[in-house]
């Protein structure tokens, strides 16, 4: 009899608190922005609740044992909000901020802080969860019907208005995830991830209109193993990239974004006041570009240094997009009147493979190169195949400095590229995202136990 209690007992510490177990890690205090005192009426500034709750989700006021502490803003409402800084550390492993209802950036002339270039900002937040159905509106319009604007310091020219603002900026965001959300119609660019190792971003909605200047969908900078997915993004139509990757980036993924209007997906600009980049294990694959005027880009500025290699734009689907492919080595904030320089940033190792779609420029395919830096190492084309937007239009491919290879055929033919019956190699190692706080230890740490309870069970049996 001892035996068999034994084993039950075994199984029971073994298999039926597993359940529990989960639920407990998972479990959740949450807290309401409501009972902080926001109202959520769409003019009442609510900065102060948000302030206020903030410092209670950071320092884990009441958290539930194990928890992870959840700050809820809820659906139905919509929350005026000043210039605001959610700073950590946070004593908390986790912090989450679900955002449900609408959260509103002041009118231009109403804003109470004028010198910073964020309007929501998080920094040293580890671990930071944001997410949620609502909508996050920057009500930049006020902003571009005046912006015209000094390149250098992004100030509005001839106006002593604030500065237009980012709509959100991650600081120092190890682990993060973003997923969700709908920004809409920010000042300038929408989302900024600086120096955030280890990021999933997902599901978003980033749009602006056409008109729109300056409106980058989200910019990547001193940031590696992020993975950008399952999105749609569609920015101003001036310089504005759906998806722009900045210095000392390395190993992202960018996978199935919907990306128009806007400049595509880039590689740049780096390099500019000569300044060292280094971006490399880029991987672009299934992504759309409609309407865009650009597609999968890679920009310098002559006088850099440093390099941007191992990069693949896969899967690429085309609708109407000018310069489907560009490689731009004198671009110069685009004016292209490039003073000479003794020096360029190195661009190799550049793949690009399964294009399919139609251009809107004669010009489909650029290669124009810095013969500085010794060209473009390394080209490598399979399976492209480009084709006018406009009947009887003529499209074609230029090169300055480039050389590589192609696989198969290449529409519009390449004339810097050889023929080579060698495929490309893809990447070997492309980050998936962190995949959840614990979830696949979990599943591999219930797997461990089932040798121990092997072990135990023979041993309470013989």
């Amino acid at each position: 009899m001892s035996i068999i209690n034994t084993l039950i007992h075994i199984l029971i510490f073994f298999f039926l608190p597993l359940p529990l177990f989960i639920g407990i890690a998972h479990s959740q205090k949450i807290l309401d922005i409501t009972k902080y005192g926001a109202v959520g009426d769409g003019r009442t500034d609510d900065s102060p609740a948000f302030v206020n709750a903030w410092k209670d989700l950071c320092q884990g006021i009441n958290e539930a044992i194990n928890g992870i502490p959840t700050l809820n803003v809820p659906e139905g409402k919509t929350f005026l909000l000043q210039r605001l800084k959610f700073e950590g550390p946070c004593n908390t492993k986790n912090v989450h901020l679900q955002v449900l209802g609408n959260l509103l950036a002041p009118a231009r002339g109403a804003w109470k802080e004028c010198d910073s270039e964020d309007w929501l900002s998080f920094s040293n937040v580890e671990n930071l969860m944001l997410d949620g159905s609502g909508k996050i509106d920057g009500q930049g319009a006020a902003w571009w019907s005046t912006s015209q604007y000094d390149g250098r310091s992004r100030k509005l020219l001839g106006d002593n208005d604030c500065k237009p603002q980012k709509a959100l900026q991650f600081q120092n965001c190890q682990n993060l995830k973003l997923s969700g959300l709908t920004f809409l119609n920010s000042p300038q660019a929408h989302i900024g991830i600086n120096s955030c190792d280890n990021a999933d971003v997902s599901h978003l909605n980033i749009h602006a209109p056409e008109d729109s200047p300056n409106t980058d969908g989200i910019d990547i900078s001193f940031s590696s193993h992020v993975t950008i997915r399952d999105s749609s993004i569609g920015t101003g139509d001036d310089c504005d990239d759906c998806i722009s990757i900045g210095n000392r980036c390395s190993f992202l993924s960018i996978t199935n974004i919907a990306c128009g209007p806007g400049h595509g997906i880039s590689v740049g600009s780096l390099g500019e006041d000569g300044a060292s980049s280094k971006v490399d294990n880029i991987y672009v694959k299934d992504c759309s570009f409609t309407g865009t005027t650009n597609g999968a880009r890679i920009k310098t500025w002559q006088g850099g240094s440093g390099y941007a290699r191992n990069i693949t734009f896969e899967g690429i689907k085309l609708d109407r997009a000018q310069y489907p492919i560009i490689i731009d080595q004198y671009y110069c904030n685009g004016e292209h009147n490039c003073k000479s320089q003794s020096s360029a940033v190195v661009v190799a190792d550049v793949t690009y493979i399964d294009f399919e779609g139609t251009s809107a420029t004669e010009e489909a395919i650029k290669f124009d190169c810095d013969q500085v830096s010794g060209g473009c190492h390394n080209i490598v084309m399979d399976r492209i195949n480009i084709m006018p937007a406009v009947r009887d239009m003529k499209i074609f491919a230029t090169c300055n400095n480039a050389k590589g290879t192609y696989v198969g055929t290449t529409v519009p033919n390449v004339p810097c590229l050889q023929s080579s019956a060698t495929k490309p190699t893809r990447p070997t190692t492309i980050y998936t995202g962190s995949g959840g706080s614990g979830s696949a230890n979990l599943h591999i740490n219930y797997y461990l136990f089932c040798p121990l309870m092997t072990v135990l069970v023979a041993t309470a049996i013989f």
